[in-house]
């Protein structure tokens, strides 16, 4: 579902991303894969914003950003910081 939905985003068609991913995340709930779930969740949030929904991104991306914090990810955690600070002035 995850490989779907970056293939969908990258093919212009977001919102068909956002359900693939949205399926990804359903499939991992309870299995533990954190890990995983930080990138499917910053990806879910690069669709929503394609998708002009800026708030629903920003709840993706604060989702990734607590995940990949807590995993010690800096990194990740930057570039995802960076994206929520694009989305001012965008569709809260």
């Amino acid at each position: 579902m995850h490989s779907l939905g970056f293939l969908s985003h990258r093919d212009g068609r977001p919102a068909a991303a956002v359900g693939h991913y949205t399926r990804a995340l359903a499939l991992l709930d309870g299995l533990g894969h954190s890990y995983l779930q930080a990138v499917i969740l910053e990806h879910l949030g690069d669709a929503l914003a394609d998708a002009d929904r800026g708030g629903a991104a920003r709840g993706a991306w604060q989702r990734a950003l607590d995940l990949y914090r807590a995993q010690h990810r800096a990194a990740a955690a930057h570039r995802v910081r960076r994206r929520m600070a694009g989305l001012v002035g965008l569709d809260a």
